[in-house]
């Protein structure tokens, strides 16, 4: 079984729009460069939580993994809670499950020949 990689956060934000809640986080996986965006909407099919890898080659984020609104921990209508209590917590369960996808994947390409 191979290591656990090194995971350092590089820029985390909360932003409120209309009626939604955006988690943004920029974080390192290893050698890789990793994107979680978790949208908390007032209709719950609005909602999103998605995991991206930046491309060196290709300058942009791809898709690597992501939750559908159906089956996120992130309450919806986060816009309505008072702005004070916003905070990382309210996103922590689906931001831990889409990291542990980025580690299965990001290890499988890793493994696999180039």
């Amino acid at each position: 079984m191979s290591a656990r990689p090194a995971i350092k956060v590089l820029h985390t934000e909360i932003g409120r729009g209309g009626q939604e809640v955006r988690y943004t986080e920029v974080l390192r996986i290893g050698p890789h460069t990793c994107q979680i965006c978790i949208k908390s909407d007032s209709y719950d099919f609005q909602s999103f939580a998605v995991a991206n890898v930046w491309s060196r080659e290709a300058l942009c984020w791809n898709k690597a993994s992501s939750i559908h609104y159906s089956q996120m921990h992130t309450e919806t209508k986060l816009a309505y809670e008072d702005a004070n209590r916003l905070n990382a917590s309210h996103f922590l369960a689906d931001r831990t499950m889409l990291i542990e996808r980025l580690i299965v994947l990001l290890a499988d390409d890793a493994q696999r020949p180039a």
